[in-house]
């Protein structure tokens, strides 16, 4: 991608090659040349952030709350390369050089396309398995079916094993960090949430953390004193 850490709009466009882009620098900037892209297509966008070389749009909340798109510049070739996200999850990657179908492509988003119909229309975009399990609302399955699975988990699998057997606590969303650490989510999608986390320590000992909320830890000698624990902070009420 181009480096946008310019100081200005101005002082960035004179970096990018004209024989690639004419109709961006001729209107100025990229957000100006995708608006217009957009009014001569009768497609209105709102929830406009620019910044050199790159634009981010977001649905109003009355038409498809939590979704954006953003485009950027390429560098070596004429190509705007795009991100669909809805809230905090990237769902579709994708690029093209035709600045018409860029609009197309965030307006049909915005629309509340599915991700299938979404690929199907433009086939330079695409997305994951991972994406599609949250827009089919199965995420939490699918995600500990790939970190059980991940040999790369070998290590705290035993862990994750543990949790999982659990009804009230695989209805977690994990994470896994540093491959000792196993995170649970309430709610992936909030920032907010809480989190449970539970960390491996030498001589088989395990921290256990509530995070937000009412914050709590305990340090415990064996696994199954650390599931214990962990249900016990799951259960606790959340602050209001």
């Amino acid at each position: 991608m181009v480096d946008d850490r310019r100081s200005s709009h101005a002082e960035f466009y004179a970096t990018v090659d004209n024989g690639l882009y004419l109709d961006v620098i001729s209107a100025g900037s990229l957000k100006s040349a995708l608006l217009g892209a957009a009014t001569r297509q009768g497609i209105e966008l709102e929830g406009v952030e620019a910044a050199p070389g790159q634009v981010r749009f977001t649905a109003p909340d009355t038409v498809s709350a939590g979704r954006s798109a953003s485009v950027l510049l390429g560098a070596e070739e004429r190509l705007f390369s795009m991100i669909v996200s809805q809230k905090r999850f990237l769902y579709a990657t994708g690029g093209t050089d035709d600045l018409a179908s860029v609009v197309k492509v965030i307006s049909f988003w915005f629309e509340g396309s599915t991700l299938t119909e979404l690929t199907a229309r433009f086939p330079f975009m695409s997305h994951t398995r991972m994406a599609a399990s949250f827009e089919q609302g199965d995420a939490v399955d699918f995600q500990w079916q790939a970190l059980l699975e991940d040999d790369d988990f070998l290590e705290i699998r035993p862990l994750l094993f543990a949790v999982h057997t659990v009804e009230g606590l695989r209805s977690l969303f994990p994470l896994i960090s540093h491959n000792t650490q196993l995170r649970l989510h309430d709610d992936v999608n909030l920032r907010n949430a809480r989190q449970f986390w539970v960390t491996m320590q030498s001589g088989g000992r395990y921290r256990v953390e509530l995070r937000g909320g009412l914050p709590r830890a305990e340090i415990v000698d064996s696994l199954a004193a650390a599931i214990d624990v962990l249900a016990s902070y799951v259960g606790s009420p959340k602050s209001k």
